[in-house]
């Protein structure tokens, strides 16, 4: 291998992405006090105790370093008295600006030199920005890439720092920065008056196949930054909303629109899928005469229309319907209106046609949210969804069941949430590296074939999965034993398990499915319904939790047909 790997300083992020390569740079940025230059410590401590020398140069000064080691439990006067490691501050002039290009060229020699006299392996820039002048805009890409080159012609594992860009000129320094380096991390600061939240993330790897994690982390003293396993529900909750309104964009919603304009309802048909629906009524005594009846996510009231009285036809929508979206569209002739008006009067948005698409989808969002009922919206559609509805990937006549990463019911509670699943499958991947034992994690995922659609009690995507969910817990052999929901399938992950004992296991579990689904459903495996598996024994298949579980729920990686 041409890059070989090392450590990180940081277990978790070793258990996910398999360490860092050699001889390469990483980018690191957050905001004060989230912990950058903890992790900067760490991963030169790591290199010293592995045989690597590290060198360290800082904006502050080295006796402020030596204090922030101290306070952390992280001692650094004997990797410092043996030469083990080098800490040097920031040139005066650079850190006030007062230099030219000449100057940073200068520095990165001085750099060479200690590197070359102290056998240095590992280097670190606590912070980069000094070095970050801004030149003029067309010369700033080839600027930072020369400055990134230069840093990786060091012949060093490279870790570099920076602040939270706050500008849009920051971002596209920190974009820059970020496309030249092999891989980037995150820290970020979630204050709290009881007890401000760290979170790491793991933002970009050279493995395109790496999604961004972000996991809790916490500050331990002697240890330094370690994985916070204890349940954060903010992170959780904001990930979990963030998937909603990602898919409420793609459901079949019902708009009811009092107008004229058939303009109007075309943007709305253009911006929501082809299945949505947008009712328009013209005539005001129509739309109130009907209006107990309706059966809609949110209204669009022209307020425009001759005559229209919209204060009361609000006031009445608002009674019946306290927690459906309600939005008034004006003209951009009416001065009078605004959207504090509107709001006095209950309505929940104005907009001046023609309809700004981000601006309506973004308010039908953060109203859902304001009422609570973003998840109640997205299961009401989602729960009634058929197979031809779903995207297809698999080759044929197959087609996905369900595409959402909720927590399922389990007769027995042994299913977990997807970072739930995560944490505890890097808690197996260090426990079964430390007593150099196996396990395993096998994934069933359900497809329709055209024979179930035949079915006139199709059964829907979500009662399906519950189904193959309560085989799954009647299963299980180990108390440790768990499983999730990964989009469109179930991941299980089974203790001390080889690759017989992972089919022995998905035999008993298409064995309870066999039977449940004839007895109650009369369906049948195979005829009216297909399960696909893909199994990944730890350390055969993978050494990291990242690898392992992208192998069992990567469709174009190693899913089998199961044959009855």
């Amino acid at each position: 291998m041409l890059f070989s790997r090392t450590t990180s300083g940081l277990d978790f992020v070793d258990v996910s992405v398999g360490g860092l390569y050699s001889n390469r740079t990483y980018i690191l940025r957050g905001p004060s006090q989230s912990g950058r230059t903890t992790v900067c410590l760490q991963f030169l401590i790591s290199g010293i105790e592995n045989g690597e020398n590290g060198i360290m140069i800082s904006s502050e000064r080295i006796e402020n370093v030596i204090l922030k080691a101290e306070q952390l439990g992280l001692s650094l006067d004997k990797y410092l008295m043996d030469n083990r490691l080098v800490l040097i501050e920031y040139p005066k002039e650079i850190l006030t600006g007062h230099y030219q290009y000449g100057g940073i060229i200068q520095l990165l020699g001085e750099i060479e030199e200690y590197i070359q006299h102290f056998n240095c392996q590992r280097l670190v820039f606590d912070t980069l920005t000094p070095l970050l002048i801004k030149p003029r805009e067309q010369e700033q890409a080839n600027y930072i890439y020369s400055l990134m080159n230069a840093l990786e012609s060091l012949n060093t594992t490279a870790l570099v720092t920076t602040g939270s860009p706050n500008s849009a000129a920051a971002t596209r320094i920190i974009d820059l920065l970020e496309d030249a380096a092999v891989g980037s991390f995150v820290t970020d600061l979630i204050p709290s008056e009881d007890d401000p939240q760290r979170i790491f993330t793991i933002r970009k790897m050279v493995n395109p196949m790496n999604p961004p994690q972000s996991m809790k982390i916490r500050i331990e003293y002697g240890q330094g930054i370690v994985q916070d396993f204890s349940v954060e529900e903010e992170v959780k909750k904001r990930k979990k909303l963030k998937n909603l309104e990602k898919a409420l964009t793609d459901l079949p919603l019902s708009i009811a629109m009092l107008d004229t304009d058939e303009e109007t309802q075309a943007q709305l048909e253009e911006m929501f899928p082809p299945d949505c629906s947008v009712k328009m009524y013209e005539d005001e005594d129509d739309f109130i005469l009907q209006v107990y009846d309706l059966d809609c996510d949110v209204f669009l009231l022209n307020t425009a229309l001759p005559k229209i009285k919209w204060r009361e036809i609000v006031s009445l929508l608002r009674e019946i319907y306290p927690k459906l979206p309600i939005f008034l569209m004006a003209d951009s002739r009416d001065t009078k209106l605004t959207t504090k008006v509107a709001r006095q009067f209950g309505a929940d948005g104005l907009f001046i046609k023609p309809l700004p698409p981000a601006d309506l989808i973004g308010a039908l969002k953060k109203t859902l949210r304001e009422f609570g009922t973003l998840e109640e919206v997205i299961m009401r559609y989602q729960g009634s969804m058929s197979p031809d509805d779903l995207p297809e990937d698999m080759n044929g006549d197959l087609v996905l069941v369900e595409k959402d990463e909720d927590e399922l019911p389990s007769p027995e509670d042994v299913s977990v949430t997807l970072p739930e699943f995560r944490e505890k499958l890097q808690m197996q991947v260090l426990s079964s590296s430390r007593e150099n034992t196996q396990f395993a994690l096998v994934s069933f995922k359900m497809v329709y074939t055209r024979e179930m659609q035949k079915l006139s009690h199709m059964p829907q995507g979500l009662e399906m999965v519950k189904k193959i969910a309560g085989a799954i817990s009647v299963s299980l052999r180990d108390v440790n034993d768990t499983f999730c929901r990964y989009m469109d399938k179930l991941v299980v992950m089974l203790e001390n398990t080889d690759q017989d004992g992972a089919k022995a296991f998905a035999g008993r579990v298409l064995n309870e499915l066999r039977g449940e689904l004839a007895e109650k459903l009369n369906i049948q495996l195979n005829k009216h319904l297909t399960i696909l598996t893909a199994t990944a024994i730890y350390p055969s298949h993978g050494t990291n939790a990242q690898d392992l579980l992208h192998r069992v729920t990567d469709v174009s990686s190693n899913f089998v047909k199961t044959i009855s």
